[in-house]
């Protein structure tokens, strides 16, 4: 395992490292939680560092919190989230009002919270979840970063960060945020589908400011494997359908069969300047295969496939995700004035249905056309 320092923190990551959406079930249900936490161990023995949960992963951080309090404490970094939670359950419309909640008040109950569950003392890193979800970025920007760099003075947060998938959402909070931001997450942007994280310039972008990345999803979802993506995947039928006759090119080629999410995962680890690349699994298989790829390089006729696979089958979609797919989802079933009314009540904000536009004072809509991405509305699995 080698290690990379993380932006200007005193961190040194590993170069993988476990993203634990999938200790709490968010793309097949969990069914053993013994071997997830035996994966979590198994993780940390092979020299994985860097642990990635959140309060949206439901039972990710309760399991996390059974098994961190059996390591040393120097043995890991853990980082969470503010900003996505479950929907309530016994509220109306499915408690869709309350899975984002960007509030200041919001974000410290939520550390405190994560603190208690992990049985930590500090938090790594806290980022914000999926701020494009956020009715106006203004309110990530005045609200939620403060309230973070708040609870880093204090101790409780080593460093904050932001995570989420539009790179433009991403970018201009970088660039606006009040306070200085550590940490970057953002996802399906470093694969054999889309290498925008480096063709658009953001990578450059963080550099030049400080600001570590955190990479994660590099078999896009799912996507770039020989199984079926989950039903809620975001993507286009036509990114589907290149997928699968990518996933068929491994299985017939004549020097194979190749394993299609090896190939995605080496390409985006041999990609330069990215310290850490989270995956995410709760099976012990899974991990021990994440691993071995670790030590064993393309061969040269897997190398040719994989550039075969890039420049061949997946070129139609090269550099295009799926971005607007899913906060316009999100807000076609969920009405942004009254979501201001609840949770924003007293910025002097208020809006007719869909919110498009946000009258009165305070908080409005200025961040241009919507950036639509990370929620699954039906099922509401997610990163």
């Amino acid at each position: 395992m080698s290690y990379n320092s993380l932006g200007r923190t005193d961190m040194k990551v590993s170069s993988l490292s476990l993203g634990a959406s999938s200790l709490g079930g968010m793309f097949a249900a969990l069914e053993d939680e013994d071997e997830a936490v035996e994966v979590v161990l198994r993780a940390l023995k092979a020299g994985i560092n860097l642990i990635d949960t959140a309060p949206w992963y439901r039972k990710s951080e309760c399991l996390l919190g059974r098994v961190l309090r059996r390591v040393p404490r120097q043995a890991y970094y853990i980082n969470t989230k503010v900003g996505r939670y479950p929907p309530q359950e016994n509220e109306d419309e499915g408690g869709m009002y309350h899975m984002f909640d960007f509030r200041a008040e919001k974000v410290v109950e939520s550390v405190h919270a994560s603190l208690e569950i992990l049985g930590v003392r500090y938090l790594d890193c806290v980022h914000v979840h999926d701020p494009e979800f956020s009715p106006d970025l203004r309110i990530v920007l005045e609200e939620t970063l403060p309230a973070l760099a708040k609870l880093k003075e204090e101790g409780l947060v080593r460093y904050i960060g932001v995570a989420g998938y539009p790179l433009p959402v991403l970018t201009r909070l970088v660039r606006e945020a009040p306070v200085s931001l550590d940490t970057c997450l953002t996802y399906a942007h470093c694969t054999l589908l889309d290498d925008s994280l480096h063709t658009s310039g953001f990578l450059a972008s963080l550099e030049k400011r400080g600001v570590g990345l955190i990479n994660a999803s590099p078999l896009a979802m799912g996507l770039l494997t020989h199984s079926t993506p989950p039903s809620w995947h975001p993507a286009s039928e036509e990114h589907r359908a290149l997928c699968r006759q990518a996933a068929a090119f491994c299985r017939k080629h004549p020097h194979g069969p190749f394993d299609l999410a090896r190939l995605a995962l080496l390409f985006t680890l041999a990609q330069p300047r990215v310290p850490t690349t989270l995956l995410s699994t709760a099976c012990l298989r899974e991990l021990d295969a994440n691993l071995l790829v670790l030590s064993r390089p393309l061969t040269a006729v897997e190398a040719e496939a994989s550039r075969r696979l890039r420049e061949e089958i997946l070129a139609p979609v090269q550099g295009c995700g799926w971005e607007g797919v899913e906060v316009k989802a999100y807000w076609a079933g969920v009405d942004k004035g009254e979501v201001m009314r609840r949770l924003y009540k007293g910025r002097g904000a208020s809006a007719g249905g869909g919110g498009e536009k946000i009258a009165g004072g305070g908080f409005s809509s200025t961040h241009g056309e919507p950036v639509m991405q990370r929620c699954h509305v039906k099922g509401l699995p997610g990163t």
